[in-house]
C-alpha cells in the first residue's frame, strides 16, 4: 500500500482526498490520524479525526437569514476542531503548564463573570457549545428561532488565536492536520464553513484534509461566497481509482448530450 501518511500528514498543504466511501476509506485515515499522534515539546505535525461532528442532512435553508446561518455553521465547525485538539492533547503532560493558556483562553472567549480553571472543563465547554450549535440550528431550521446565546460560558470562537495559543501551550510550532471524513451527507452550510478554512493561508497552524467520494462535495463556495480552487488552495490525493472512473463517467455523460 503506497504511504499515504507521507502524502498526507507529511505536507502542509489543504488537501481534498478522493475514495470511495466506507470502511476502507475510514480504516486508511483513522490509522493516519493513529500514526500521527498530537505531541508536545518538538516540532511535528499532529492530526485529528472529525468523522461526524457538523451539521448533518441536505435541507432548503434559502429562507433562513444568510448571516446567521453561516455563523452557525462556523462556530459548530470551530469549536469542533478545537475541542477535538484539545482533548487529545489532554493524554500529554501539559497540566502543569497550562495556566497562561487558560488564563489566555479566559480572557479572550469566556463570558465576564465566568471562568473556566483546568484542561478537562475547557474541553468539556468546547464540547457542549459545538453540540449547542448542532441542536440549535435543528431548532433554527423548524421555528425560525435561534435559541439564546445566554449562559454559555464561551458563545465563539476565533479558531487563529485558540491555535497560537494552543501551540504555545504544547511548545509545538508544527501545523496540525484536522481530517474531515465524509461518510454521510454533510449540511452545505458546514461544507461551506469547511472550505472556508481551506481557502485561508493558514497552513502552519491548520492543514485541512477534506475526504470524500468523488462529486459528492456538491460545493466549493466558502462563507463568503468565494471559490476555493484546486492547484491553487488545496491539491488532491486518490486513495484508489474513484476519481478516474468518475471523470470518465463526467465525460462520457457530456458526450451523451
Amino acid at each position: 500500500m503506497r504511504n499515504f501518511s507521507d502524502e498526507i500528514i507529511g505536507q502542509s498543504r489543504h488537501q481534498f482526498i478522493y475514495g470511495e466511501n466506507g470502511k476502507r476509506r475510514e480504516e486508511i485515515l483513522r490509522s493516519i490520524v493513529n500514526d500521527n499522534p498530537i505531541v508536545c515539546d518538538v516540532n511535528e505535525p499532529g492530526s485529528i479525526y472529525l468523522g461526524d461532528d457538523y451539521l448533518s442532512g441536505e435541507e432548503s435553508v434559502d429562507q433562513l437569514d444568510s448571516y446567521r446561518k453561516f455563523a452557525i455553521a462556523r462556530e459548530n465547525f470551530n469549536f469542533a476542531v478545537c475541542g477535538k485538539l484539545l482533548d487529545e492533547a489532554l493524554s500529554l503532560d501539559i497540566n502543569a503548564r497550562s495556566d497562561e493558556f487558560l488564563s489566555r483562553m479566559n480572557r479572550l472567549f469566556v463570558d465576564n463573570g465566568q471562568s473556566i480553571d483546568d484542561l478537562d472543563s475547557l474541553v468539556r465547554v468546547l464540547y457542549q457549545t459545538r453540540d449547542f450549535y448542532r441542536d440549535g440550528y435543528k431548532t433554527y431550521l423548524e421555528t425560525g428561532v435561534f435559541p439564546s446565546l445566554e449562559g454559555l460560558p464561551i458563545k465563539f470562537m476565533e479558531l487563529d488565536s485558540f491555535m497560537h495559543y494552543y501551540k504555545k501551550l504544547l511548545n509545538n510550532k508544527s501545523y496540525f492536520s484536522v481530517v474531515v471524513d465524509q461518510q454521510k451527507p454533510i449540511s452545505s452550510l458546514s461544507k461551506r464553513a469547511i472550505n472556508d478554512v481551506v481557502g485561508k493561508r493558514i497552513n502552519a497552524d491548520i492543514s485541512m484534509k477534506v475526504a470524500c467520494q468523488p462529486g459528492e462535495w456538491e460545493t466549493y463556495y466558502d462563507l463568503s461566497g468565494q471559490f476555493v480552487q484546486c492547484v491553487h488552495d488545496y491539491g488532491v490525493v486518490e486513495l484508489d481509482d474513484s476519481l478516474n472512473q468518475y471523470v470518465k463517467k463526467r465525460k462520457s455523460e457530456r458526450m451523451g448530450e
